[in-house]
């Protein structure tokens, strides 16, 4: 299994959150020993260059990614902006990729949930992520 970074971007703060957690729930019955950070201010951007996979939500628009160019300083990246339905990622040489079918109104399916619903599922290693977050 490859282990490749990802950052979802959207301006739709719930839908942010939703995606990320569908996505961590799909990782079943794998685990994502990394860290999570469901909507990453500004000032701690310059964490993407961290060395360890990490799973990211911006809350901005595409053209807030292709203006400061994370997309080019960042290639191994796979980009999801939500707002466009749109995937982006660079394939390495001999790089193979799944073909998984694109399920229309998936977005749609998609429900916010209460702050109250993230901390009932709140593991140590989000609690410690939030905490750091929450000190700034």
């Amino acid at each position: 299994m490859c282990i490749r970074d990802s950052v979802f971007v959207s301006k739709n703060n719930a839908l942010l959150s939703a995606a990320i957690i569908t996505l961590y729930a799909l990782l079943k019955p794998f685990k994502w020993p990394h860290p999570i950070i469901m909507n990453m201010p500004q000032s701690l951007l310059p964490i993407l260059d961290s060395p360890v996979p990490i799973l990211v939500g911006i809350n901005q628009e595409k053209e807030f990614i292709l203006k400061n160019g994370y997309e080019k300083s960042h290639p191994w990246f796979i980009y999801v902006y939500l707002d466009d339905q749109l995937v982006h990622f660079n394939l390495k040489q001999n790089e193979n990729l799944c073909a998984l079918p694109f399920f229309h109104g998936f977005q749609d399916k998609l429900k916010p949930v209460s702050y109250t619903h993230l901390r009932a599922h709140e593991t140590p290693e989000h609690l410690v992520c939030r905490l750091l977050l929450e000190k700034k």
